[in-house]
């Protein structure tokens, strides 16, 4: 539905939709149906029989819109009106499925059609394709065909289209058993979505059974508990599971699915979000089996925060991250210049996120931002990256220093307007000894002196192996060659 929403026209057939039925249907062919539904009983003439006028305009509008997916020229969605068939053609702009145009080249006068979106073209090519199986099989097999390794993906809609249309009859399985034979291992999670799409639970059994899977999606992710809940025979294959989440409904799908899995499947939850971080890490908490030690070390979630502009995103209760749960959470931090770091977001992330904060980047913001977050989050002891850039830090590179904990591997200050005599303080918060691996300091403005204090200090820290250095200077070799001396154990330094 992500998808789906980011385009003007199905965002109005969603409301449409939503307007009349007060919900969304969970299958793509239910929900394109009702589009479908909706707009004949909204455009049909009065006493006209609404299933007859919708079969024959889907059967007129359909073979021409397969023709055009399957065009072995290449696919097209722009069509002559002499190609359709002319009531159907009549009756589907008099519906909104089609959209009719007139223009001249030269003398000649053409009239051109299109659908009102791709999918839309999708769904009357599957609506055809799908009942091509009883008035034709060899040419129903003859148009299988045509979708191959190339073409697969860009079929997705139309095949989705096709098997939720096609639901109790043959043609299902045709089109699942082509697809599993096309041996693509990115294709793994199509024939599930295919398979969710038809509503026949009965053929869960007959699809191959992945080692891996993806799930990019809700439809992913529901297609996949579905497939999981109908197995007759646990998916003991499954090594890996991968789930990518947008949002908190999107991570709620994901409750119960521990009971669905086998033992030896790890699961791997990466969430990205820009608010409700807390309501999130609420729902974690009654995701992952938090009683049991060996369940609960199979899953590892990874968090992805951009604090948002908004003032208002963060009033959910600050939540307790159970200690049982802290060494499978990884929460990775974002702030730019537009978000906005309120006492709230602060005292939030000082009083629960610091104990599961593994990175923080700060992008544009600031002097002010990054030295109150660094008071905040004093005393994370698993931060293992920290991320500066375009900020100005001249003068108060000190105030990072709570960053700077013991863990930490990785420090960028990229353009942060620091200069020779910023280096002392840079010594200061970067002790002999400390372990840092990665240091970047480009695209700031340090003199020969003062690389040379730095890097002389940076010998001092036992596992540094890369260091980023901008100098664009005249004295560019002598700054190279110093250090190269100064850190002989250094593999990669970057001159510009």
């Amino acid at each position: 539905m992500r998808t789906l929403a980011q385009i003007p026209i199905l965002v109005l057939f969603l409301c449409i939709v939503w307007d009349n039925l007060s919900k969304l249907p969970d299958h793509l062919t239910t929900l394109y149906k009702q589009f479908a539904d909706v707009l004949v009983s909204r455009c049909c003439n009065e006493g006209e029989d609404q299933e007859a006028l919708m079969n024959s305009v889907a059967k007129g509008l359909g073979r021409v819109a397969l023709d055009g997916l399957l065009d072995p020229n290449g696919e097209r969605l722009v069509f002559s009106s002499e190609e359709f068939d002319e009531k159907a053609l009549t009756d589907g702009c008099r519906l909104g499925f089609v959209q009719e145009e007139s223009f001249t080249s030269g003398l000649t006068k053409m009239k051109v059609v299109a659908f009102l979106h791709k999918s839309m073209q999708e769904y009357f090519a599957a609506d055809y394709f799908a009942n091509l199986h009883n008035a034709s099989e060899e040419e129903f097999h003859e148009r299988l065909k045509q979708i191959n390794p190339y073409n697969v993906r860009a079929m997705e809609y139309l095949l989705r289209f096709a098997c939720g249309i096609s639901s109790g009859s043959p043609v299902t399985w045709l089109i699942l058993e082509h697809v599993q034979k096309l041996d693509e291992v990115s294709l793994q999670k199509l024939p599930r979505l295919l398979w969710f799409e038809s509503g026949r639970d009965e053929l869960a059994d007959k699809l191959d059974r992945p080692t891996q899977a993806q799930c990019d999606s809700q439809e992913d992710l529901l297609a996949m508990r579905y497939y999981l809940q109908c197995l007759r025979q646990p998916l003991v294959e499954l090594k890996h599971l991968t789930v990518s989440c947008r949002s908190h409904e999107e991570l709620a799908l994901l409750r119960g699915i521990d009971s669905q899995m086998h033992d030896e499947t790890s699961v791997y939850i990466d969430l990205s979000i820009t608010c409700g971080l807390h309501e999130c890490l609420e729902m974690l908490g009654k995701i992952l089996p938090i009683n049991n030690i060996r369940s609960i070390s199979r899953f590892q979630v990874f968090v992805s925060y951009y604090v948002s502009e908004k003032t208002d995103e963060e009033r959910h209760p600050p939540v307790e991250v159970d200690e049982r749960l802290r060494g499978q959470i990884e929460l990775s931090l974002a702030i730019g210049e537009n978000s906005h770091l309120g006492e709230h977001v602060l005292g939030s992330l000082s009083r629960v996120c610091k104990q599961i904060i593994k990175q923080v980047a700060l992008y544009g913001t600031t002097y002010n931002d990054v030295i109150r977050l660094a008071n905040a989050l004093a005393g994370c002891d698993r931060l293992t990256d920290v991320e500066v850039r375009n900020t100005n830090l001249h003068g108060h590179l000190a105030g990072v220093a709570p960053l700077i904990s013991p863990s930490l591997g990785l420090m960028t200050l990229h353009s942060c307007g620091l200069n020779e005599d910023d280096v002392p303080d840079l010594i200061s918060i970067l002790p002999a000894g400390h372990g840092l691996e990665e240091l970047d300091v480009c695209g700031n403005a340090f003199s020969t002196v003062g690389s040379e204090s730095l890097t002389a200090h940076l010998r001092n820290l036992p596992k540094l192996h890369s260091f980023g250095l901008y100098y664009n200077g005249p004295n560019a070799e002598c700054i190279r060659e110093m250090v190269e001396r100064n850190l002989p154990n250094v593999r990669s330094s970057h001159f510009y």
